[in-house]
């Protein structure tokens, strides 16, 4: 068994995900694969950039896309975040101030400060 430094390795990667897209089955393994051994995403940061500074690359990563691909298939929130994050973008279409989603949020769960 080979073990290779931590540079190395995250080197490997980038070049095995250079002619792929950010959506293409071999990519988003690869990025499964370094964020579950890494449990960082500052690693597949940098994976990405080591990547899109490839001198053979069609096309760059956006990092909107990695966002949208990490938060789709690897990061996961608790419902009761996910409700709160509903709420803040229901806040933010009715041009509301922070206080006045604050009090929608705590009388629409019945005076429950620990929802928050």
């Amino acid at each position: 068994m080979l073990l290779y430094s931590r540079t190395t390795a995250l080197e490997r990667y980038a070049a095995t995900i250079a002619n792929y897209s950010l959506t293409q089955h071999g990519c988003v393994e690869v990025i499964q694969t370094v964020l579950e051994s890494s449990k960082d995403v500052h690693t597949i940061l940098e994976l990405v950039d080591l990547r899109n500074k490839q001198n053979d690359i069609k096309q760059a990563f956006k990092l909107e896309e990695l966002l949208k691909l990490l938060v789709e298939h690897f990061i996961t929130m608790n419902t009761w975040e996910d409700e709160v994050v509903k709420s803040l973008a229901r806040a933010q279409a009715a041009d509301g101030n922070i206080g006045e989603f604050f009090g929608r949020l705590f009388f629409r769960n019945d005076g429950r400060s620990n929802f928050v």
